[in-house]
């Protein structure tokens, strides 16, 4: 091969070795620039590394720090922890899961002190027994397995208590709650200071209890002891005032018989004050007549208006039921209060009462609204709000002459809020007062609801009264009834109008003349309209007050059922197929003064009266003269009036009417009248007696035993 040739390759060859050192070189250079990068890596990562390590290394050594320091503070706290349930006065004890005793501190095991040793892993089974056995508790006459039992039962009620009683006389109540971890924890609390207490508190009660009984027997023992020469007192005075007297002892007579009434309203107020004061009023309820409860309150009060020729006024809806339950007494005595107050303020003019309502027949009660509407002096505004207070009067100019207890408008409050209901007032100084009154009263399901109707034969009815709101009353009346009334004032303006009527409605009071006056004038003209008298005090009316001209009296106010009966009576003519024969009344009192006072009020009316001492008497009386009616006196030595009522109940004919035997009593207390019902009683008369409301007791009870007269005429 030629040199040149040679040369060329070896040139060649030279050059590739050439480029491929160079690309060696190349490639190691990027190896080693890139292991440069590498080793800059891994030795920032080795820092980095070595950072966490360090900060690991302090880290855990700050929280070696804080775990020796909590486990240090949560060893105190265990620590505090034990000796604070150590030191405890009250008991306590855990258990495990399966009842087995964990701990207990010293109070627990000062329980067993010398009698048994309670040791850490003990059942609670073993405890109570032990408890039981070793003479620690007072079982109370139970036997220590029954004992036993019941304090293990407690375990399945989470919220189970029990109070044991220990030997030495302390109180302990155990409350045992399951923890979630399924441990037991009961706690024995020393309750014996409160059990102490609470004897204390209970013997307290029982003295206040006793004593407030006492208090009670003695205000009603005296009331009793007053009430009896009260009725003397009053009842003479009463009398006294009705014979021949000089104008000074007329005044001296008023003098007795107001001081004796005022004396009576302050006895009635302070026993009845008491009574509420101490939440010892319970109220009955029993079935009665809401309109004759009213009127009999009106005819009560009714010589007080009638002595300052105040009218008393009353319009009762007529299309409001009367029959309802409730408490009679507390509801008479509520409108005694009102319309009392409303007499004893008020000078001229007329008392106004207005009862109007609703009935809600699906759950068989009535909304009551009553007002009691007068024309008196009147309450200043800023009195208003303090009316109702107790021992509160108005002090004004104009009422200082006015006496009284300052207790019967916060009695009547008291009385209407315990009854749910509710009680205002609205007043003007010189424009006289409005008290209002709302409650609710359950309907008497056994009553007759159907309202009453007029007999068809009644056309056309006159009245003639004075009073021209009264006589507007009673039209209205008359004309919801279905007569056609036309009312006048006197004789003359009467007489044009008698000829068309079929019954004349006359007041007995009128200015310059009377009920016998215009029937006289009607029989001298050949009227013969029968004539219905009503007067403010039927006990001031004669016997001719039921003549062939007047065929019956009222008295004033007078109910629409009383109304009706009489002009039924009226427009027959049955009235006067009356018998002749006497109401045959038997009294009895042991009380001379008594007897006397009721001989006297009655010696006026048609009445047979028998008197006796004792109900010994009036049981032989019963027998021999089977009276009508008897007055029967409650307090009588060798028999009283309850067990007389009870023996004459006992004798009387299953088939015959039973007589009619009245209390006359001098006890105010209800659960006394109460018990009088209950012996067999009708009806309770209050000492000292009202005479008007005997003789219209006496009178009611006469129309109800001609009643059967009256229909045999009829038939």
């Amino acid at each position: 091969m030629p040199v040149g040739q040679k040369l060329a390759m070896e040139r060649r060859a030279r050059l590739a070795a050439e480029r491929l050192l160079a690309q060696k070189q190349a490639d190691l250079d990027e190896a080693q620039a890139l292991l440069s990068r590498y080793a800059r890596e891994f030795s920032a990562e080795i820092k980095q590394t070595r950072a966490k390590v360090e900060s690991y290394r302090h880290e855990n050594a700050r929280v070696k720090t804080d775990l020796r320091d909590a486990t240090q503070k949560a060893q105190a706290v265990e620590r505090r922890l034990w000796h604070a349930i150590a030191s405890m006065d009250d008991g306590f004890v855990i258990y495990d899961q399966d009842d087995k005793l964990i701990m207990a501190n010293e109070t627990f095991h000062s329980y067993f002190r010398g009698l048994a040793t309670i040791k850490p892993g003990m059942s609670i089974h073993e405890v109570v027994r032990l408890a039981a056995s070793v003479g620690i508790i007072r079982l109370g006459g139970e036997t220590p397995e029954k004992w036993q039992n019941e304090m293990l039962l407690r375990r399945s009620d989470p919220q189970a208590a029990r109070i044991i009683s220990l030997r030495n006389g302390r109180y302990i109540r155990v409350i045992d709650r399951r923890c979630p971890s399924g441990d037991l924890v009961s706690l024995f609390i020393d309750i014996t200071d409160s059990v102490q207490a609470e004897h204390t508190l209970k013997d307290a009660q029982k003295q206040a209890e006793t004593a407030s009984r006492a208090k009670s027997a003695f205000l009603a023992n005296m009331s009793h002891e007053l009430r009896t020469p009260m009725n003397g007192v009053v009842g003479m005075a009463d009398l006294l005032r009705e014979t021949e007297l000089s104008e000074e002892q007329r005044v001296f007579v008023d003098t007795i018989r107001g001081s004796g009434q005022a004396l009576l309203t302050i006895i009635n107020d302070v026993l009845d004050y008491s009574k509420i004061d101490a939440d010892q009023l319970e109220l009955r309820s029993d079935p009665f007549d809401l309109e004759q409860c009213i009127h009999d309150v009106l005819r009560l009060l009714q010589p007080a208006a009638r002595k300052k020729g105040l009218a008393l006024l009353v319009d009762y809806d007529l299309f409001l039921p009367t029959q309802f339950l409730g408490d009679t007494l507390r509801i008479r005595q509520i409108f005694t209060n009102l319309i009392g107050n409303a007499v004893k303020f008020t000078e001229t003019g007329h008392i106004f009462v207005q009862i109007v309502g609703s009935t809600d027949t699906d759950i068989g009660t009535a909304h009551i609204h009553a007002s009691v509407q007068d024309t008196g002096i009147g309450i200043p505004p800023d009195q208003l709000s303090r009316i109702f207070a107790r021992f509160h009067q108005v002090e004004t100019a104009n009422n200082r002459g006015f006496e009284g207890t300052g207790l019967g408008l916060a009695i009547t409050k008291r009385l209407v809020e315990q009854m749910q209901g509710e009680i205002w007032v609205d007043s003007e100084v010189g424009q006289g007062a409005n008290f209002g009154i709302q409650i609710e009263l359950p309907l008497d399901p056994s009553a007759d609801m159907t309202p009453p109707q007029l007999p068809q034969e009644i056309g056309h009815v006159l009245v003639v009264d004075d009073h021209a709101t009264n006589r507007a009353l009673l039209e209205k009346r008359l004309s919801r009834l279905g007569a056609n009334a036309t009312g006048c004032s006197y004789n003359e303006e009467a007489m044009p109008h008698a000829g068309n009527a079929d019954l004349i409605l006359a007041h007995h009071e009128m200015p310059d003349s009377d009920s016998f006056a215009l029937a006289n004038t009607l029989r001298e003209q050949g009227l013969r309209v029968p004539i219905l008298v009503f007067a403010s005090a039927i006990d001031l009316m004669s016997e001719r007050a039921e003549t062939a001209e007047l065929r019956g009296r009222l008295g004033d106010p007078f109910t629409d059922r009383e109304l009706l009966q009489k002009l039924t009576n009226s427009n027959t003519g049955l009235v006067q197929t009356r018998q002749n024969k006497k109401l045959r009344v038997l009294a009895a009192d042991d009380n001379k003064t008594n007897r006397l006072v009721l001989e006297k009020m009655l010696q006026s009316e048609d009445i047979e009266l028998t008197l006796v001492t004792n109900g010994l008497e009036a049981v032989k009386a019963y027998e021999q003269l089977k009276p009508d009616v008897i007055l029967m006196d409650i307090s009588m030595p060798e028999m009283d009036g309850r067990e007389a009522t009870e023996r004459i109940r006992a004798m009387e004919d299953a088939s015959a009417n039973p007589t009619r035997i009245i209390a006359l009593t001098a006890h105010a207390a209800d659960d006394i009248k109460e018990s009088l019902i209950a012996s067999g009683l009708d009806d309770i008369l209050t000492k000292p007696l009202n005479k008007g409301l005997l003789i219209a007791t006496l009178d009611n009870l006469r129309q109800s035993a001609e009643e059967p007269h009256r229909h045999q005429a009829s038939g």
